[in-house]
């Protein structure tokens, strides 16, 4: 009888996890704090994982599409403010301009940062 409660358990812990019980988004929400912190001071990526319990193989997978779960971040955030139609504030339409500006910026960012690796690798020859 213990044996086949030991397999129930087992199997119900096998799989994805739902998106409530998620640690997606907070570890994303990290990695974009860490990758924020000039490269010659931030701590190695596998010292971030032990951080936060988790592994390096997971959050290298995270840091890939980081930069598009950002812009989409910042897109649902400004149409949720978007959705409020005429019930908008001065202040929330800033702030629905200041995520699409941010969204923007991260487009941006992605098509210049190859560009910005090449140019730096030959001042440093």
């Amino acid at each position: 009888m213990l044996a086949d409660s030991n397999e129930n358990s087992q199997d119900s812990r096998r799989g994805r996890r739902p998106a409530k019980e998620s640690h997606a988004d907070s570890y994303r929400a990290r990695l974009v704090t860490w990758r924020q912190i000039p490269e010659e001071q931030r701590p190695s990526l596998r010292a971030l994982a032990g951080e936060l319990g988790t592994t390096h193989q997971l959050l290298n997978s995270y840091l890939k599409g980081l930069s598009k779960w950002q812009q989409q971040e910042y897109h649902r955030k400004a149409q949720v403010i978007r959705d409020k139609g005429w019930g908008m504030t001065y202040a929330e339409e800033q702030q629905m301009l200041a995520y699409d500006r941010a969204a923007l910026q991260v487009i941006v960012d992605d098509a210049l940062e190859p560009i910005f690796q090449r140019l730096e690798t030959r001042e440093n020859r």
